[in-house]
């Protein structure tokens, strides 16, 4: 529930930490490891996550407002579709008659 304004964190380990309903704004998270990190009700604007590890993100549809570079587009996609409740399966589920 924190609040940053024109904040700036470079190469540092963020594994898991907590940004639960955090308001972000004009900060940049940069070369971060973000592993696992928690971002539910985050408020961001302007907020820069370049080069950051962004795997296994909770909340990552709170990332409104977040800029990221396109090879973190791939790490990212798991967390946005499970957080938009997409599953992603091997086969077609069978559709009982």
């Amino acid at each position: 529930m924190a609040r940053a304004d024109f904040l700036l964190v470079e190469d540092s380990s963020l594994r898991e930490a907590d940004c639960y309903q955090a308001t972000l704004a004009h900060t940049g998270l940069l070369g971060c490891d973000l592993r696992s990190a928690n971002f539910h009700d985050c408020r961001m604007t302007d907020v820069d996550l370049h080069d950051s590890t962004l795997d296994d993100l909770r909340g990552a549809l709170s990332l409104r407002g977040a800029s990221i570079s396109p090879d973190q587009l791939l790490p990212l996609a798991p967390s946005l579709l499970a957080a938009a409740g997409i599953n992603i399966t091997q086969t077609a589920r069978q559709r009982e008659p």
